[in-house]
């Protein structure tokens, strides 16, 4: 005989609105999410953020197993930022396991070059889950680090987005068994007073990063970098990069990086540029699988070498309206030294 399990019926979510939340754009909702939150997880029970525009002039704490979520862009909460202040943070996930927001907007309150935001901090925490979560006007989307010398373990990002005004989207470090699906990000074109956008920085002490179907667009610097020491095991699988001014760059990686499936296409390529940058020591990387193509004015080309280390290839691809095609191989500029990376049924012209 076969025994079926009871159907259960998930517990009704609490609504933050019932906790005093005004919703209007301009009154601090913080303590009010606070309240809100503790009461969903003392209950165990979701926590529903419906449509409105929840302003924030101090950071959220999440508890614990918080299970946050709203109805997608309707739901904004948004981060004062003047534009002089030291880093507003709107939620501190700190220290915490098996906290996950769904579908919100989530925006800082000013779109300048000054603003620095900081709209999810993650530091020392098990299993958080970001899904179907928005970014602008901010200067980090998403910032993973160190908090206390500890570890990130087990992050997802879902089917993220960032806008025009998110510098960022972005930056992981001290962070293993990350897993990024289909994000699709803006970053900002206008140079920042703090760094200069891209959209993944992935830094020391990370590994077995995951990034599937990437779609990244714009940007001011390199849109991908992977630096310093003490990252690797770092796999895009499909990635398209768009109206970029520079591509990838790899430093001093120790461990592999491989990128599986890459598109490239824009003409906002900076003069001279490369697509790919293989520095100081950067060793092992795989770039396989890929379409480039390249813009005449900008004379952009393949790959700059400067200082890398070995077992670099580049396998199976195309890269058309190159620079420096009578180099060795063709399409490649090196300076300062370092390996020159292997071809396999590559074509440049």
């Amino acid at each position: 005989m076969v025994k079926l399990s009871p159907f259960r019926i998930p517990l009704a979510p609490l609504n933050v609105m019932d906790y005093g939340t005004h919703a209007d754009g301009v009154t601090n909702d913080a303590d009010h999410f606070e309240t809100a939150m503790d009461a969903a997880v003392a209950a165990g029970k979701r926590l529903w953020v419906p449509p409105g525009v929840y302003y924030f002039t101090t950071h959220l704490t999440p508890p614990n197993n918080l299970y946050m979520f709203g109805p997608g862009a309707s739901a904004r909460l948004i981060r004062y930022d003047d534009d002089s202040m030291s880093t507003p943070i709107l939620f501190y996930i700190v220290s915490t396991s098996n906290v996950s927001l769904h579908r919100m907007a989530l925006e800082g309150s000013t779109a300048t070059a000054n603003t620095s935001a900081l709209l999810v901090k993650v530091g020392t925490s098990a299993n958080p889950t970001l899904d179907a979560l928005s970014f602008d006007k901010c200067y980090y989307g998403l910032k993973a680090d160190s908090q206390c010398a500890g570890t990130n373990t087990g992050l997802q990002v879902l089917d993220c987005t960032a806008g025009a005004d998110c510098q960022n989207p972005v930056y992981t470090s001290n962070t293993t068994g990350a897993y990024f699906r289909a994000p699709n990000f803006y970053a900002a074109t206008y140079a920042t007073n703090l760094a200069t956008p891209h959209h993944f920085y992935i830094a020391g002490a990370c590994d077995d990063i995951t990034i599937d179907d990437a779609v990244l667009i714009n940007g001011h610097a390199y849109s991908i970098q992977v630096y310093p020491s003490a990252a690797g095991n770092v796999t895009f699988n499909n990635l398209t990069l768009t109206n970029v001014t520079n591509g990838v760059a790899v430093y001093a990686n120790n461990n592999p990086v491989t990128i599986d499936g890459f598109t490239g296409t824009s003409n906002r390529m900076g003069t001279d540029a490369p697509w790919f940058t293989f520095q100081s020591g950067a060793t092992n990387v795989t770039v396989k699988n890929f379409t480039i193509t390249g813009d005449p004015a900008a004379a952009d080309y393949l790959i700059y070498v400067n200082a890398a280390g070995t077992g670099n290839l580049f396998q199976d691809g195309t890269i058309t309206s190159s620079a420096y095609l009578g180099n060795t191989p063709p399409g490649c500029l090196l300076q300062n030294g370092g390996s020159l990376p292997t071809y396999s049924n590559v074509t440049v012209s």
